[in-house]
C-alpha cells in the first residue's frame, strides 16, 4: 500500500471501516486494553522487559484503531473520526512513555499525605491504572516533572458543590464555543460555515480589512480551542467524581489565565495546558537533546507537537498543508530561544551615574573592577547555558507556599533544584536568575553562584578567572542599586568573600588586598554605608570558618589586619554622629560588623572604641529616657570585646573594667528599678542583664582581688570596693527579680552562673596587700577579716535570694501552668541546686543553719492549709547541696530527721513537700552511716528507723510511691548493718506489700534484701525463702497460664522478673570484692559459711525452681523485646563472680545454653552482650595468689564454651550473612565482635576445634565488617581480630595456628585495613586500624611488606588520591619503622593523602582529636 493509500485510509471518511458492534470490539476496545494493562506494569517494580515487548503491539492496534469511521459516512460528524485518531495517536504516545519509564509510577493517596502502604501491590496498580489513563498531566502522581497546577479560583472539599460549579463552568465554555464557531461561519457562510472550508483571506477585500479578517479569525479560532478543551475537561471531571468518587483537589484548574503570558516561555510552559507536558519531553525534547543538545530539545519537543497537530487536523478529512502548520510550532521554538537569549542581554544594563543610566561608559560586560587584570569581560568568557524552560518554574513551585504540595513532592523538587547546581552549565543561571521578577528565583541565582564557587571551583577555567571576579562584583553593584533584599545580598556577599578564598592566596596574589578594592569598588557604585558595613560583616564571619591552613591562613588574616584600619574607621563614623542624626539600622549593622570583626582587631584599635561606646550606653541627658535601640547593639558590642577580643579573660581592667563599673553605678540601679517597678523585664532590662553578667565573668578575678580595696577610681567618687559592692548588688537584683522563672522574668538564671566563678575566684585568688595606695592600709588579719564578712554577707542573701526562687506558685497559679512551663521551672531549680553548692563552700554550717531555722520558723508560723511551698523551697535547697556537706556527724543534719523536723511534716495529703522530703530522705542516707559512731546506740536507730517510719509511710500512696520506693532502697542500702537487728519490722513491711504499686514493689524488695544480706548467711535464708518463692510462685503461674492469657500472662511475667532482679541486686555486697587486696582470715570464714548456706536443701531447692521458672521464660518469651529486657536485667544482677557470690546466684553455664537457645529463635545485641558477660564469668579472675603468671581457663569453662561458641557462631554468621544484614544492624555487628573478642581473651583455643569452615567463614566476616560505615561495629571488629591474632601468636600450645591462620587470612584483613585508610571505613575508626596494622607489621614484618606492595599498586585497589610515590613511601614507614608513634604518623598522613585532605585544616584537626 503507497503512503498516499495509507492517507486516505486513515484521513478520508470513504476509505474507512464502518463502525459496528463486531468492529468495535476488533479495532477500537483492543487499544484501551492494552493501555490499560500498561498502565498496571509501569506502576510494578521490575517489568521494564514486559513493557517495552508490549510497546510495539499498542501501537499497531492504535493504527489499526485509526481505520474506524465514526462518523457514519456524515460529512458534517468528521469531528467524531478526529477524536478517535487524536485518542489513538495519544495511546500510543503516552505509552511509550510509560514503556521506556526507569522509575515505578506510584500515586499519592489524596486523602493522605503519605503513599499508601500498599501502594506497590497489585491490586492498587489496577485500580490506579483507571485514573492513570485518565490523567493526562499527572495529577497526584510522582512522574511528572517541573508541573505547575493553577490554584483554583475557589478551593472546596465538597464533591456536590465541586460539581455544580463544574456543570456552571461547562455550560459557560460551551456557550462561549458555539458563540466563537457560529461567528466566524456569518463572517463567512461560503467558506467557513460549508463542509469544504476556504481561505483566511478574502482577496475581494481591500488589503486592510483583509487582513484585520484574517487576524480576528485567527483570534476567535484560539478561543474557540480553549472553550472546547475546557468543558471537555469540565464535562470528564463531572463524570469521574460521580462514577468514581474522586476528590475535587485531582481536578485542578486546566488552564492558568494564558491570556496573561507575557512571553512565549510562559504560554507554553505554564500557562496553557500541560497535558502533553510528560509526552514533548520524553518523546521530543529528550532524544533531539541527547543528539543535538539543549537547543535541539527544545526544537524536538516543538517540532513533535507540530507533528501531532497536524495529524489531529487533517483527521477531519479535508487535507492541510504540513509544512505550514509544523512550521508554526517549529517558529515557536525559535521565539523561545529569542526570548532567553534577549534576557541574556538585557541582564546587562547600564551603569547608574547619579541614580541615572549612564550609556556613555563601557558595559559592564567590559568594565573592570578594581584590581583587574585587563582581561575583556563579556559574555564569551562565561560557561553560559541557555536555561531549561521549567528551571525558573521548578523555583517557583518550591519556595511558593501556595503551590507546596507534599513532603515528597518538595524533596522531589528540592532535588531537581540540586541537581540542576550540580551541573557545570548552572555557572550561566546566575545571570537571568538575578533580573528575573520573581524574588526566589533571585535568591536562588544568588546562592548558585555562591555554591559552585565554594563547591564546584575545579570545574572552572581557570583563565576566566577575573573575568568571574568582574563579573561578579558587578552583579552584587547592580544588586544594590536595584534595592534586592539583604537575603539576596547577603548570598552574593558571600559569594565574593568565597571567591577571595580561592583565588587571593598565592604568591603573586590573583586578588591582593581583595577586601579593600572591592569595599572601593561598591561605594563607588553608590552603596550605601549600611550594606558596605554588612558586606564586612560577611568577610569577617566567612574567613573566620574557612578551611585555610599554612601560608593561605596567614595571608588571609594579613588581609584582614591591613582592612582593620578600614572597618574601625567606618564604626567609629557611624557610633560618633549626633543622636538626632543617627539612624538605628545603620547603628545596628556598625556595631554588628564590629562584633564580626572582633577576634581580628588588636587592643591598641579595640580601647579606643570602649568610651564610645559607653556613651551609647548613656542617655544623652540625665532627665532623658535611655533608648533600647541603641544601648542593645552597643551592649552586644561590650559583651563582644569582654568574651572574644584580646581584651577577654579579665584583660583591659582600666580601660574596660572600671569604666563600666563606673557606669554601672550611675545608671544601671536606675534600670533596674524601672523594671521591677513595672513588673515585667523589659528589653532594655534583658540586655543590661546580659552586659553585667557578661562583666562579672570577665572580671570575677579583679572583684574578689579588690572586693575591700579602698584605692579610688579615676573619674569617680567612688573607691573600688564601692563599685564592686554596687555591682553585687546590681547582680543580686537580677538574681532575685520579683516572679517565677520563665513565667514573669527570664533573667534570673543568667546570673547564677557568676556565682560559682565568683567562689572559685574567692579561693585561688592572692591578695595583695600592697596594691592600695591610701594613707593606711588595716593590718592583714583585719583585712581578711573585712573580706570574709563581706564575702559572707554577699553569700547570705544570695542563699536568701535563691531559697525564695525555687518556691513553687500556690496550686491554684500552678495549674494555669502549661506542661513545658513546669518542666522548664524544674530545670531552673536544678540550676540553682549547682549555685547553692558553691555558696555552701563559702557559708559551711551558717548556711545548714540558716535552713533548719527557717524551717522551723515557718512551721511554727504555718496556717493550716498554706506555707507549705516555702517549707518545701528550704527542703529542696537541702537536697541540692547533699554532695557538698561532709560525711560526718552533723547537728543540723540530726535535728532536720529529728522530732522538730521531720517529725512535723505531713504524712498525708501535700504531694509535693512529701514527694521532696522522700527524695531528701533517700539523698542524705549515707549520712545516717556515721551515727553508730560518733552518736549513742539509743539515739541512732531512733533517727533512722524515723526516717524509715517516713518513707514507709509514703508507699501505699501512687503519687509519692517512687519517690518513698527510691529512698527506702538509698537508707536499706546504705545503713544494712544498724538495719539488720530490725529486720522482724522488715517482715511486717513484706507483709503489707499488697497496698503498693507492682512498679515499685522490685525496689522495696530490693530494699529488704539489702537489709537480709547484713545477716550471717544461715540466718539469712528464712527471710530469703519468704520473700523470694511467692515472687517465683507467680512467675509459675503466669507461665502456665501463658497460652490462656497471654497478655495478662506476660505482663506479670515481667514484673516477677523486674522483682527477682531488685531482690538479686539487694542480695549482693555494697564493697567492690575487686578492691580486696588480702583475704582474712575472718573472709574466708564468712566464705565458707556463705558455702554452707548455698548447699542447704532450701536454697539449692529454690534456685532450682528459679532456673526452671527462667528457662520457661526463655521458651516462651525470648522474641518478645520487653520480656527480653527483663530477662537481661534479670541475668546480670543473679549472676556474679565467685567473688561476690551470694544465696540466690546461678552458675553461668547453663545460663549461657539458655542465651545460646534465644539467639537460635532471635539473634539480638542483647543476649550476644549477655553471652560475653557470663563467659567471662566462666574464667573468673584469681584474686589471691602469688603466681605471676595467668593460670590456664579451667576444664568446666573450657566445656561450655566450646559447645556454645558453634551455636553462636553459626546463628550470628547465618544471619549477618544476608544482603545488607550487617549495615542493617550495627547492634548486632558490635555485640558479636565483642563477644567473641571476650572468647578470643580467655578461651582462644577453642577457635581451633570449631567445626572445618566455622573459622574461615567467621574471618571472611570480619573482613567484611572492616568495611562498615558504622565506627563503633568497626571498631569491635578491629579489637577482635588484633586479640585473635595476638593471642594465637602467644599461646604455645597452638602450636603454627597462628602461621596458618594469618597465611589463609593476612592478606584479606591487611586489603581491608589499607581500604579502610583509602576512603572505606570512616575515618573516626582510623586509629583502631591503625592498632590493627601496627600489631601485623610487628609479628608478621614479610607478609606485611610483600603483601602491602601487592594491594597498593594493584588496578582494583580503591580509588583514592594517593599517588605511587606516596604509597611507596607509606610502605616504607610501616615496615621499615620500629616506633609504633612513627608508624601511626605514617598512616595518620597516608589516610589524608588518599582522602585528599591534606593541606586541610578540617583534615588536620581531625587527626590531631
Amino acid at each position: 500500500m503507497t503512503s498516499q493509500g495509507i492517507q486516505d485510509m486513515v484521513f478520508t471518511t470513504s476509505q474507512k471501516i464502518g463502525l459496528t458492534r463486531a468492529s468495535f470490539f476488533a479495532y477500537i476496545l483492543p487499544p484501551f486494553v492494552c493501555q490499560y494493562l500498561m498502565g498496571v506494569l509501569v506502576q510494578l517494580e521490575g517489568t521494564r522487559f514486559y513493557r517495552l515487548a508490549l510497546l510495539p503491539v499498542i501501537v499497531w492496534l492504535s493504527w489499526r484503531g485509526m481505520f474506524i469511521d465514526m462518523s457514519g459516512g456524515d460529512p458534517k460528524q468528521g469531528q467524531m473520526n478526529t477524536v478517535l485518531i487524536t485518542h489513538m495517536c495519544s495511546i500510543s504516545m503516552r505509552c511509550t512513555v510509560w514503556a521506556v519509564s526507569q522509575e515505578r509510577f506510584s500515586r499519592q493517596s489524596p486523602w493522605k499525605k503519605k503513599d499508601n502502604s500498599d501502594s506497590d501491590s497489585i491490586y492498587t496498580a489496577f485500580w490506579n491504572a483507571w485514573d492513570l489513563m485518565l490523567n493526562a498531566r499527572g495529577v497526584g502522581w510522582n512522574w511528572p516533572r517541573g508541573l505547575i497546577l493553577p490554584k483554583p479560583a475557589f478551593e472546596t472539599d465538597s464533591r456536590t458543590i465541586f460539581v455544580l460549579l463544574s456543570a456552571a463552568r461547562l455550560a459557560f465554555h460551551a456557550f462561549a464555543f458555539d458563540a466563537c464557531l457560529q461567528t466566524i461561519r456569518i463572517l463567512s457562510p461560503e467558506t467557513f460555515g460549508s463542509l469544504n472550508g476556504g481561505s483566511l483571506f478574502d482577496h475581494t477585500l481591500s488589503p486592510g480589512p483583509e487582513l484585520l479578517r484574517a487576524v480576528f479569525v485567527s483570534f476567535l479560532t484560539v478561543w474557540m480551542a480553549h472553550f472546547a478543551i475546557q468543558w471537555s475537561y469540565q464535562f470528564l471531571a463531572i463524570v469521574c467524581i460521580i462514577l468514581f468518587q474522586q476528590r475535587p483537589s485531582q481536578w485542578p484548574p486546566l488552564f492558568d489565565s494564558p491570556w496573561l503570558s507575557t512571553s512565549l516561555s510562559e504560554l507554553w510552559g505554564r500557562r496553557w495546558h500541560q497535558m502533553m507536558r510528560e509526552i514533548l519531553v520524553t518523546l521530543g525534547m529528550r532524544p533531539f537533546g541527547y543528539l543535538f543538545g539543549r537547543l535541539g530539545g527544545l526544537f524536538g519537543a516543538f517540532l513533535v507537537s507540530g507533528i501531532f497537530h497536524d495529524i489531529e487536523l487533517r483527521s477531519f478529512g479535508r487535507g492541510g498543508n504540513s509544512v505550514i502548520l509544523i512550521g508554526f510550532w517549529v517558529m515557536n521554538s525559535v521565539g523561545v530561544v529569542l526570548e532567553l537569549i534577549s534576557q541574556i542581554l538585557n541582564t546587562f544594563p547600564p551603569a547608574v551615574v547619579n541614580g541615572k543610566p549612564d550609556f556613555s561608559s563601557d558595559p559592564p560586560s567590559v568594565r573592570r573592577s578594581p584590581g583587574s587584570t585587563g582581561t575583556k569581560c563579556d559574555l564569551q568568557n562565561y560557561p553560559c547555558l541557555i536555561p531549561s524552560l521549567n528551571s525558573s518554574q521548578l523555583i517557583q513551585q518550591a519556595y511558593s507556599p501556595v503551590s507546596a504540595g507534599s513532603s515528597d513532592t518538595q524533596r522531589r523538587l528540592q532535588q531537581e533544584l540540586f541537581d540542576i547546581q550540580k551541573r557545570y552549565e548552572a555557572w550561566g543561571l546566575v545571570i537571568p536568575f538575578l533580573h528575573h521578577d520573581d524574588v526566589n528565583v533571585q535568591f536562588f541565582g544568588a546562592h548558585t553562584v555562591q555554591v559552585k564557587i565554594t563547591r564546584d571551583w575545579d570545574t572552572f577555567p581557570v583563565d576566566n578567572t577575573t573575568s568571574l571576579r568582574d563579573l561578579v562584583l558587578e552583579l552584587t553593584s547592580l544588586s544594590i542599586v536595584s534595592g534586592k533584599s539583604k537575603i539576596i545580598l547577603r548570598k552574593l556577599f558571600v559569594a565574593i568573600t568565597s571567591l577571595a578564598l580561592k583565588i587571593a592566596p598565592g604568591s603573586p596574589s590573583i586578588w591582593p588586598d581583595w577586601i579593600v578594592s572591592t569595599v572601593e569598588f561598591l561605594s563607588s557604585r553608590g552603596t550605601p554605608t549600611e550594606i558596605l558595613l554588612d558586606f564586612l560583616s560577611i568577610v569577617a564571619e566567612e574567613v573566620e570558618t574557612a578551611d585555610l591552613i599554612g601560608a593561605s591562613k596567614m595571608q588571609i588574616q594579613q588581609t584582614l589586619l591591613d582592612a582593620a584600619p578600614l572597618v574601625v574607621q567606618a564604626v567609629v563614623t557611624i557610633i560618633t554622629q549626633p543622636r538626632s542624626q543617627m539612624r538605628v539600622r545603620e547603628l545596628d549593622s556598625a556595631l554588628k560588623c564590629l562584633q564580626a570583626w572582633m577576634s581580628v582587631l588588636r587592643g591598641n584599635d579595640i580601647t579606643p572604641l570602649i568610651p564610645m561606646l559607653i556613651s551609647l550606653l548613656t542617655p544623652p541627658s540625665p532627665e532623658a529616657d535611655i533608648d533600647h535601640e541603641i544601648f542593645s547593639p552597643a551592649s552586644d558590642a561590650l559583651q563582644e570585646i569582654m568574651t572574644r577580643s584580646s581584651l577577654a579573660g579579665g584583660a583591659g581592667v582600666m580601660s574596660l573594667t572600671l569604666p563600666l563599673l563606673v557606669w554601672v553605678n550611675a545608671w544601671a540601679p536606675r534600670i533596674l528599678q524601672s523594671s521591677t517597678s513595672s513588673g515585667e523585664a523589659s528589653e532594655l532590662s534583658h540586655s543590661l542583664c546580659k552586659l553585667i553578667v557578661t562583666l562579672g565573668d570577665h572580671s570575677n578575678t579583679y572583684f574578689a582581688t579588690n572586693i575591700t580595696s579602698q584605692q579610688p577610681v579615676a573619674g569617680s567618687p567612688h573607691t573600688r570596693s564601692q563599685l564592686i559592692q554596687s555591682f553585687l548588688r546590681l547582680l543580686l537584683g537580677y538574681t532575685g527579680l520579683p516572679g517565677y522563672f520563665g513565667v514573669d522574668e527570664e533573667e534570673s538564671e543568667m546570673a547564677l552562673g557568676f556565682w560559682y566563678l565568683f567562689q572559685e575566684s574567692l579561693w585561688s585568688v592572692e591578695y595583695d596587700e600592697g596594691d592600695d595606695e591610701t594613707d593606711s592600709v588595716p593590718p592583714a588579719d583585719v583585712e581578711e577579716s573585712n573580706r570574709l564578712a563581706l564575702v559572707n554577707a554577699v553569700y547570705v542573701e544570695l542563699v536568701k535570694i535563691l531559697r525564695s526562687k525555687v518556691a513553687w506558685p500556690p496550686q491554684s497559679v500552678l495549674n494555669g501552668w502549661p506542661k513545658d512551663q513546669v518542666d522548664k521551672f524544674q530545670v531552673y531549680r536544678r540550676d540553682v541546686g549547682d549555685t547553692l553548692i558553691n555558696a555552701y563552700y563559702i557559708l559551711r554550717n551558717d548556711m545548714m543553719g540558716y535552713y533548719l531555722n527557717d524551717i522551723q520558723e515557718r512551721l511554727a508560723s504555718r496556717s493550716e492549709s498554706s506555707g507549705w511551698e516555702e517549707i518545701e523551697a528550704t527542703l529542696h535547697c537541702i537536697m541540692s547541696i547533699q554532695e557538698a556537706v561532709p560525711l560526718e556527724d552533723n547537728q543540723f543534719i540530726a535535728r532536720l530527721f529529728g522530732p522538730d523536723v521531720l517529725g512535723r511534716l505531713p504524712t498525708t495529703g501535700q504531694d509535693r513537700i512529701r514527694r521532696t522530703a522522700l527524695s531528701l530522705t533517700g539523698t542524705y542516707a549515707s549520712w545516717f552511716t556515721t551515727q553508730s559512731i560518733t552518736s549513742t546506740p539509743a539515739s541512732s536507730p531512733s533517727l533512722l528507723m524515723n526516717a524509715i517510719s517516713y518513707v514507709v509511710a509514703g508507699l501505699p500512696e501512687p503519687s509519692l510511691c517512687l519517690s518513698a520506693a527510691n529512698g527506702l532502697r538509698d537508707l536499706c542500702d546504705a545503713n544494712r548493718a544498724a538495719l539488720a537487728p530490725h529486720i522482724g519490722a522488715f517482715a511486717e513491711l513484706h507483709a503489707g506489700l499488697t497496698g503498693i504499686p507492682d512498679t515499685e514493689k522490685s525496689k522495696v524488695l530490693q530494699s529488704i534484701a539489702s537489709v537480709i544480706q547484713a545477716l550471717q548467711p544461715e540466718d539469712a535464708i528464712p527471710p530469703v525463702l519468704a520473700i523470694v518463692c511467692p515472687v517465683v510462685e507467680k512467675l509459675e503461674q503466669a507461665l502456665r497460664s501463658s497460652s490462656r492469657l497471654p497478655e495478662e500472662a506476660r505482663a506479670v511475667a515481667i514484673a516477677q522478673l523486674q522483682t527477682l532482679s531488685g531482690v538479686a541486686k539487694g542480695l549482693t555486697r555494697t564493697a567492690d570484692s575487686l578492691l580486696v587486696i588480702d583475704e582474712t582470715p575472718a573472709e574466708r570464714a564468712e566464705t565458707e559459711r556463705l558455702r554452707r548456706a548455698r548447699d542447704d536443701y532450701r536454697m539449692l531447692k529454690l534456685r532450682e525452681g528459679l532456673f526452671t521458672a527462667v528457662r520457661s521464660a526463655f521458651e516462651l518469651w525470648s522474641t518478645d523485646a520487653s520480656v527480653s529486657d527483663a530477662l537481661s536485667e534479670f541475668l546480670r544482677s543473679i549472676t556474679s563472680l565467685p567473688s561476690d557470690i551470694t544465696l540466690l546466684s546461678l552458675p553461668p553455664g547453663p545460663l549461657l545454653g539458655l542465651i545460646c537457645i534465644a539467639s537460635q529463635r532471635q539473634l539480638t545485641a542483647v543476649w550476644l552482650t549477655l553471652a560475653n558477660m557470663l563467659i567471662i564469668q566462666l574464667d573468673p579472675p584469681i584474686l589471691f595468689t602469688n603466681s605471676t603468671l595467668k593460670t590456664p581457663p579451667n576444664v568446666e569453662g573450657m566445656t561450655v564454651v566450646s559447645n556454645a561458641l558453634p551455636v553462636l557462631l553459626q546463628t550470628s554468621l547465618s544471619m549477618l550473612g544476608q544482603p545488607g544484614a550487617m549495615e542493617s544492624n550495627p547492634d548486632i555487628v558490635q555485640a558479636f565482635f565483642g563477644c567473641l573478642d571476650c572468647v578470643a581473651k580467655h578461651f582462644v583455643a577453642v577457635f581451633y576445634n570449631l567445626p572445618p569452615g566455622a573459622l574461615d567463614a567467621l574471618m571472611q566476616c570480619g573482613v567484611s565488617s572492616l568495611s562498615l560505615q558504622e565506627r563503633y561495629s568497626l571498631v569491635a571488629t578491629c579489637t577482635f581480630l588484633e586479640t585473635l591474632i595476638r593471642r594465637t601468636a602467644g599461646c604455645d600450645d597452638l602450636g603454627e595456628a597462628s602461621t596458618i591462620l594469618f597465611q589463609m587470612h593476612g592478606r584479606p584483613i591487611l586489603r581491608a585495613v589499607l581500604t579502610g585508610f583509602a576512603g572505606v571505613a570512616p575515618r573516626s575508626a582510623t586509629q583502631n586500624l591503625i592498632e590493627l596494622l601496627s600489631m601485623i607489621a610487628s609479628k608478621y614484618p614479610t607478609e606485611t611488606r610483600e603483601w602491602m606492595d601487592e594491594i597498593l599498586f594493584t588496578e582494583d585497589f580503591v580509588q583514592s588520591k594517593a599517588t605511587p610515590e606516596a604509597k611507596r613511601a607509606f610502605v616504607k614507614a610501616v615496615v621499615g619503622s620500629r616506633s609504633p608513634r612513627r608508624m601511626r604518623e605514617a598512616a595518620q598522613q597516608f589516610t589524608l593523602i588518599a582522602r585528599g585532605l591534606e593541606g586541610t585544616s578540617f583534615g588536620y584537626a581531625s587527626v590531631s582529636m
